[in-house]
């Protein structure tokens, strides 16, 4: 290490000795090669100094100040020290500095050396008296943030050489016989962070001053800016040439004041009973400078410092006009963190060169920040999980940031409200951070999370680009997304908390998932309450429960998924939620309310039998609805099928197995033709009865069914599972039309042989559908204008009796009659017929009154889904 930055620790070291200290240097008498060799004894006017020898090297540092006023004014160091800044010669700390000195320099002459074997130091006003011994009598020093002392010195010198006004006393302790010399300051060197307290004190100074820019001037008070480590700390940077972290510095540099951070980091077992927490750990990390000799609390703690102070300031854009008041917060969160990291090393003395470079990683536009216990514990055994402030702080606020809550004051009591009992849980499962640096379009992938202290599937919170475009792949516990702009979450992974911040586009993937029917897992999913959001949901038919609040309106809904693919969407109406307490609801508590109400995965009635599980919070009328991308508005248009046909059937298959006997026996009305077809199996004594009336028909129909772009929609009810606790509900049913403006012929084998059905679309439908289970008029916009056009249906049958049956083939299957083409051989007399005149189809034409309000959703009541306490 350098000779400058090794004075600097020993002009903090002075600090641990004497009044106020916060480390115990008595408990350290070797600093580095350095060994304390002597302490200047108590006095009356607070004064401390400290001689340190390596070899024939000696060193003296000046402890600056640290009792301004004294228990009586006259026994502080503002009356005995700050005056020489005024430049008073006659301050008793300018006795005892000089005396310190001479009393060093004894030492050095007895052992056969010179003043050239001795080196001061100190900082504040240590500075200012190393500067005041060291221009006095020619030697090398160092001062660090130095009070002034010139005027003091130069008054020294002008009172002891000969004339009126000389003072002989004072001539004779600064120089004893010897001549006075001038103030000679060719061998200091003087450093100061720049814009700490003493600065403009110094505008008059003539020796120059290095400055140490800690970048963070906007942020920390001039007090703050004048710590002693904190300047030992920027000469490392400075020395080491390590520049890349100023970005960071306006969030990093002011958590090396908070108590908190410094505790949980363990640096409290080694302050004194006075000293501060955040003292401790600043002297700590700077303290892991030295690199040689005894190393007071490893050499380790000050690399990691710096280097993921590096690697977050890849976080912080260029332009602070673009960083949000939530980015600010994670950049400090993230900051405490690697801060607390950095004293944990401290505090564990740690020499293991593989911890250097921190818990902080930046590659490829991605800052990982590992949360692992293992990592925090080194191995050592604990009882419980290390209690990491800043993850703490992080899930609070990018949660509490994003639902509304008005004040960080108020994050602690906001999300202890939302989370009950289960917001430690959620804090403890985060064992990764990974965020995302400018620009745009990078993934941040959760899935190597580690599991958590306990030993249960770990978390990750995972913060995308200011820029957008960032896709979200979380791990198998639970997850926190933050997005910013226009982001892609896979929900196929874990339980997610989704939150994107500003108007843009969440696209919501399901496309991994295997089998949503048989997963627990859940989404949350919320957008700013600024509105405008559009939510994709792509392959939605695969996704597990995924419940969205869009806050404000104008917000767009997309699902998306094959054509061939069935889509539940439940839509539950409830009072009292909002943007600031949506997250409270418990997602198992929805899903069991889904279950009960409408069936599960497995369960094929009108509200269940669909993979995937989306919940709507509260849809309004200004929110759009999409359907593979097609906006779904109101639906005025119908469309036409022409269909006619000729032809015969009869209405009971004759091959339908059934009966007493369970063979091809058919009980029928006496009044029907009966026939016996034949012995099928004689050995077995086997005999198949048949009958039926023969119906021929003849029909030409119009029917018109309602289509909103190239969709089709149907109305149709959702039932309770089993009616058990509500009534039905108006579900909507969506499905994809194809244009087909085609007529054919095809020929049916029937009972009579062939049937002679023309059909003639307009439009194909798809086989998959979207069913929005629990719609009301409304919703998204969407009404049902009565259309006064009318199915043009039109159907005439008629009905014969049959006097003989034809058998075409009899074959057996399994040991039964298996019969074919069995028609009439002889029709007999018409047994009448029948018409249906032209008439609208209810089923086909929908209006308002389709969809009454006896069918809208019930209103839940929002407390009846939140989180037990």
């Amino acid at each position: 290490m350098t000779d400058d930055l090794m004075n600097a620790i020993l002009a903090m070291n002075a600090y641990d000795f004497g009044a106020n200290k916060t480390l115990d240097g008595s408990q350290n008498m070797q600093v580095g090669n350095w060994t304390v060799e002597n302490v200047a004894p108590s006095n009356d006017h607070n004064f401390s100094a400290v001689e340190y020898v390596n070899g024939s090297d000696y060193e003296i540092s000046y402890r600056g100040t640290t009792d301004v006023l004294g228990s009586e004014l006259l026994d502080g160091d503002l009356w005995n020290g700050w005056t020489i800044g005024g430049g008073s010669d006659e301050a008793a700390d300018v006795n005892s500095a000089i005396s310190f000195y001479q009393s060093v320099l004894q030492t050095v002459k007895d052992s056969g050396g010179t003043s050239a074997n001795i080196t001061l130091t100190g900082h504040s006003l240590g500075g200012g008296l190393s500067g005041l011994v060291g221009s006095i009598y020619g030697v090398k020093a160092y001062l660090f943030d130095n009070m002034p002392y010139e005027q003091a010195a130069a008054n020294a010198y002008a009172d002891s050489v000969p004339g009126s006004a000389q003072n002989p006393a004072l001539a004779a302790f600064i120089y004893g016989n010897s001549a006075p010399t001038p103030i000679d300051e060719s061998q200091l060197s003087a450093y100061a962070t720049v814009g700490e307290a003493l600065t403009i004190l110094r505008n008059f100074q003539n020796q120059p001053v290095t400055g140490l820019d800690s970048g963070a001037e906007s942020v920390l008070n001039s007090v703050q800016l004048h710590s002693m480590a904190l300047a030992a700390m920027l000469l490392y940077a400075s020395d080491n040439n390590l520049t890349n972290w100023s970005a960071i510095a306006p969030y990093w540099m002011p958590e090396l004041w908070n108590d908190d951070v410094a505790s949980a980091a363990g640096v409290d077992v080694y302050k004194t009973a006075t000293g501060s927490s955040s003292t401790a750990l600043q002297e700590m990390i700077a303290y892991s400078a030295i690199d040689e000799g005894t190393m007071l609390y490893g050499d380790v703690a000050i690399e990691s410092f710096f280097d993921d102070a590096t690697d977050l300031a890849t976080l912080v854009p260029g332009n602070v006009g673009d960083i949000s008041s939530t980015n600010d917060m994670v950049y400090r969160d993230l900051s405490q963190v690697a801060i607390q990291y950095a004293g944990h090393l401290a505090a564990d003395k740690s020499t293991d060169a593989a911890l250097v470079t921190g818990i902080v990683n930046s590659s490829l536009g991605i800052v990982t920040v590992n949360l692992n216990s293992s990592t925090w514990l080194d191995g050592q055994s604990a009882a419980s999980a290390p209690e990491i402030i800043g993850a703490e702080n992080l899930v609070r606020d990018v949660i509490m940031s994003t639902v509304g809550t008005p004040t960080p004051e108020d994050y602690d009591v906001g999300f202890q409200n939302l989370f009950k009992s289960g917001g430690d849980a959620l804090i403890a499962g985060i064992t990764e951070v990974k965020a995302a640096a400018s620009p745009a379009g990078v993934t941040l992938d959760g899935s190597d999370a580690p599991d958590t202290f306990a030993g249960t599937v770990g978390g990750a919170l995972l913060f995308g680009s200011p820029d957008g475009s960032t896709s979200f792949v979380g791990g198998n516990g639970t997850n926190i997304m933050l997005g910013q702009a226009s982001d892609t979450f896979d929900v196929a992974i874990g339980n997610n908390i989704i939150l994107e911040q500003n108007a843009g586009t969440a696209t919501l993937d399901a496309s991994t998932a295997s089998d949503p029917s048989t997963t627990s897992n859940w989404n949350m999913v919320e957008s700013s309450p600024d509105g405008g959001e559009s939510f994709v949901f792509q392959s939605a038919n695969l996704a597990p429960l995924t419940v969205v609040y869009g806050a404000n309106g104008n917000d767009t809904f997309d699902f998306e998924s094959a054509a061939d693919a069935n889509i539940g969407v439940y839509i539950l109406q409830m009072n009292d939620i909002n943007q600031a307490n949506f997250l409270a609801l418990d997602p198992s508590k929805i899903d069991a309310y889904i279950d009960q109400n409408f069936g599960s995965n497995d369960d094929s009635g009108y509200g269940g039998g669909f993979d995937d599980k989306i919940v709507l919070i509260n849809p309004t009328a200004s929110d759009i609805l999409k359907y593979n991308g097609q906006i779904i508005g109101d639906p005025t248009r119908y469309l036409q099928y022409s269909q006619s046909a000729v032809g015969g059937f009869s209405d009971y298959n004759p091959n339908m197995l059934g009966g007493s006997n369970g063979m091809g026996e058919r009980s029928v009305d006496p009044t029907n033709n009966l026939k016996l077809v034949g012995d099928a199996n004689a050995a077995g004594g086997t005999e198949a009865y048949y009958t039926d009336a023969w119906q021929e028909y003849s029909y030409t129909r119009n029917d018109y069914a309602m289509k909103s772009g190239n969709v089709d929609v149907l109305r149709d009810f959702a039932y309770s599972n089993q009616y058990l606790t509500q009534g039905p509900q108006n579900k909507l049913v969506l499905t994809g039309l194809t244009p087909d403006q085609s007529s054919f012929t095809y020929n049916q084998q029937n009972w009579d042989g062939s049937e002679t059905d023309t059909d003639k679309y307009y439009y194909d439908s798809n086989p998959g559908s979207l069913s929005l289970i629990g719609f009301n008029v409304g919703d998204f916009g969407i009404n049902f204008a009565n259309n006064a056009a009318a199915s043009d249906y039109q159907e005439a049958d008629q009905t014969y009796a049959v006097s003989e049956w034809a058998q075409a083939n009899v074959d057996t299957f399994n040991g039964l009659p298996d019969i074919v083409g069995i028609q009439p051989a002889t029709l007999g007399a018409s047994l009448g017929t029948s018409s249906t005149p032209l008439t609208p189809s209810s089923w086909n034409l929908i209006g308002d009154d389709a969809f009454t309000s006896q069918y809208n959703r019930p209103s839940l009541t929002a407390s009846d889904f939140m989180r037990a306490a």
